[in-house]
């Protein structure tokens, strides 16, 4: 049932027989409960940006190296828009990755 529990839809898991095997099984109530402060750190970030540092987006590009189309030969245009598109990417994906973990850790820390 727990796997099974894990694998269903959210409107699924408040079906009676999943909420009853819920309130007996101490793994499901621990996985609800690190879903449920999970959502509540991103609810808590909401819209918040971080800057990405200056040289993110050469790194990125030089881990790129040449991109080729697959059979074509032709050459992917990497123009500065892309540039900035990707390092963003990254940049906000590192950003909201770091803000979550330092969330998570200074909710550890408060707790011990």
């Amino acid at each position: 049932l727990c796997r099974l529990n894990s694998a269903l839809p959210e409107g699924a898991r408040r079906a009676p027989p999943a909420r009853a095997h819920v309130r007996s099984c101490l793994r499901c109530q621990v996985v609800g409960t690190r879903e449920r402060v999970l959502r509540r750190e991103m609810a808590r970030l909401g819209s918040a940006t971080v800057p990405a540092p200056p040289y993110l987006a050469a790194s990125v590009m030089a881990r790129l190296g040449e991109q080729g189309s697959a059979g074509a030969g032709h050459r992917i245009p990497a123009g500065s828009a892309a540039r900035r598109v990707a390092a963003t990417g990254v940049g906000v994906t590192a950003a909201a990755a770091a803000a979550l973990i330092a969330g998570l850790v200074r909710r550890k820390s408060r707790t011990a």
